[in-house]
């Protein structure tokens, strides 16, 4: 009976779910939007103040569509951001080569890095989320030069937990399958943060329909929305997510090497904020804590939320506050770029 009851649940969210009309798009305040290169466009926002003269560079996960940086605008991080300068958005593009990695995604940060900076002639400061994070890592290592500071939202580093995920993987020998593609397909990305926590889906179709109001249930699907966005991925990405990244613990280990740079956090400098949701299933606690352990100019900020709440649920106020009073403090910091690089 009680399987009937969470099968009708489900069927009724199912049906609001796909009535449910239009995405949040966060390009409706941009300035400009153009492609950068084969694998991403960046889009522009202009400062809401013109006295504000930072340049920030927002670095998604390859996973999803950026839109969960301009949900619930104008409260969202895209918008605050604009209260201190310019924000530049990559947006990752749909990948036909098979042979495109994580490597190349990062190689993609830095010259889109290059590129802003030169062109505004100063120092960009990095913010990335989840695994874009690590590509603003890489790009910051790569090119210190040229980073006033960085911020790092739900980053993971050490990946061992998800060695369970990668075990189910190889038993349903999904291995074989995907060596006969060049695009591995979103939903197998979507099945692997499934398999990390099976049970939240019984909690999503409750929390649903506790929701009595029109605009919360809105905001409800936005993110549903954005859980389910993102390109199908090139296969040797996949394959060093699941052999290098989880198999072999690589970025921990300190075996991520770019252009011959092995990407060591001990080597940055520059001041950084490190934020972690302590509910967070997708990127543990303990995934991101080396990142604190280890990059010597780092400042934790911890909330009581999962793997966005931070950005989209109860906590964004809190930690909007916070982001504010801590680029506030170290707003002293040199940006004019007087080298080049």
């Amino acid at each position: 009976m009680e399987h009937k009851l969470i099968l009708q649940e489900f069927e009724r969210y199912k049906l609001e779910y796909l009535a449910f009309g239009h995405q949040t798009d966060y390009k409706t305040h941009a300035s400009a939007s153009s492609v950068f290169n084969e694998l991403c466009s960046i889009t522009h926002f202009h400062s809401l103040k013109t006295e504000a003269k930072q340049v920030f560079l927002l670095t998604p996960s390859v996973f999803n569509s950026p839109n969960i940086l301009s949900i619930g605008h104008p409260h969202d991080i895209i918008t605050n951001l604009r209260n201190f300068g310019e924000v530049y958005l990559i947006e990752w593009l749909e990948i036909k080569n098979p042979n495109v990695n994580l490597n190349d995604y990062a190689l993609a940060v830095t010259d889109v890095l290059k590129f802003i900076s030169l062109k505004k002639k100063k120092k960009i400061d990095l913010v990335g989320h989840c695994l874009g994070a690590n590509l603003a890592i890489a790009a910051s290592i790569l090119k210190q030069n040229l980073v006033s500071s960085i911020i790092l939202m739900s980053a993971p580093w050490d990946f061992s937990y998800l060695k369970g995920a990668k075990e189910i993987y190889s038993k349903l020998n999904f291995g074989h399958t995907i060596d006969a593609l060049d695009q591995v397909p979103a939903l197998y990305f979507q099945l692997l943060f499934f398999l990390m926590q099976p049970e939240s889906f019984k909690q999503k179709i409750d929390y649903y329909h506790d929701q009595r109001d029109k605009l919360d249930k809105e905001a409800f699907f936005a993110i549903e929305h954005w859980q389910f966005s993102g390109h199908d991925l090139p296969r040797a990405l996949y394959n060093q997510l699941m052999e290098d990244l989880i198999g072999s613990n690589a970025m921990l280990k300190k075996q991520w090497v770019l252009k011959d740079q092995i990407i060591d956090l001990a080597l940055i400098t520059k001041p950084v904020m490190m934020v972690i949701g302590t509910k967070d299933k997708i990127v543990p606690t303990h995934s991101s804590r080396p990142l604190c352990d280890i990059i010597p100019n780092t400042t934790l900020f911890e909330y009581n939320t999962g793997h966005i709440g931070y950005l989209v649920g109860s906590q964004r106020e809190h930690f909007m506050l916070d982001l504010n009073e801590w680029i506030n403090k170290i707003g002293t910091n040199e940006r004019s770029l007087h080298y080049a690089c």
